[in-house]
């Protein structure tokens, strides 16, 4: 089976300002978030604490994190599924580790150098203009070029210190998840892999990023489901045995609870929807 995803429908560039501020707040369960300042000093209230953002200054957040409210003039915001730390899980050049120290519970904002920002802001348009390329060689590139700000933030954040084995398991847990997924949609799978009990894992997830594991699982179950029943001919009930269930009822199930509609309605919304925009 093409594990293949679609680039356009985990990953978003948008600009910020005072008019758009709606887009901050329009956030998937699977989506993490680099937020650039570009402008003025930046109010963001988060969890019930302001935090001030000044000029050139960057954030990042997780799925975790409430968003009251949000002053801004001018903002670059970088929004992505955490599948792609999955995929990216297979390549030995990332530093899972580093990325997940970016997007842990606590909000996290640093500063970077005058040659940082260069390189963040030349790494920043190439990525702009590829995502609206449609060729075979797009994942690549996009990827590569998402490495590169992922590994800059990090390198600017200086991330070091006691969290570094959380970060290491939750790196090893999605690589597990990338290749087991279809089979196995249970924590407990994964964390006798891990030698931790379902218990201890959550801990962890819970102390190094703020989400329990059991959403990776779905997440990556979801984002593998949307782009076979939009972009394939397969029955339903063949999706639903690609992704591991005999039965198609929990299928339809599992889907609904997360996307807020049936899989066939799914399709035939979304099908809809385009051809009333041609």
């Amino acid at each position: 089976m093409d594990n293949r995803i679609t680039i356009n429908n985990i990953l978003k560039l948008s600009e910020l300002d005072s008019l758009n501020t709606s887009l901050i707040f329009n956030t998937d369960i699977s989506e993490l978030s680099v937020i650039w300042n570009i402008g003025n000093e930046m109010y963001v209230h988060i969890d019930n604490v302001c935090y001030e953002i000044s000029k050139n200054s960057i954030f990042f957040l997780n799925t975790s994190h409430s968003i009251e409210n949000i002053k801004v003039s001018s903002a670059k915001m970088l929004r992505f599924s955490k599948t792609l730390l999955c995929s990216y899980s297979k390549d030995n050049e990332m530093d899972l580790n580093n990325l997940f120290g970016l997007f842990e519970k606590e909000v996290k904002i640093i500063s970077m150098t005058a040659e940082q920002l260069i390189y963040l802001e030349n790494s920043w348009n190439f990525l702009h203009n590829e995502i609206s390329l449609q060729d075979r060689l797009q994942n690549d590139i996009v990827s590569l070029l998402l490495k590169r700000i992922i590994n800059l933030c990090a390198q600017a954040a200086g991330l070091t210190g006691n969290k570094k084995e959380l970060f290491e398991i939750v790196s090893s847990f999605n690589y597990l998840v990338e290749n087991h997924f279809c089979e196995h949609h249970d924590v407990a799978f994964y964390a006798s892999k891990l030698n931790k009990s379902p218990k201890m894992l959550s801990t962890i997830f819970s102390t190094a990023i703020g989400c329990p594991p059991k959403d990776f699982i779905h997440e990556r179950i979801m984002v593998d489901a949307r782009n076979q029943i939009l972009y394939t001919d397969k029955s339903i009930k063949e999706i639903s045995y690609d992704l591991g269930y005999d039965d198609l009822q929990t299928f339809s199930r599992f889907f609904k609870s997360k996307e807020g509609i049936a899989p066939l309605h799914y399709r035939e919304k979304v099908k809809m929807s385009v051809a009333r925009q041609i």
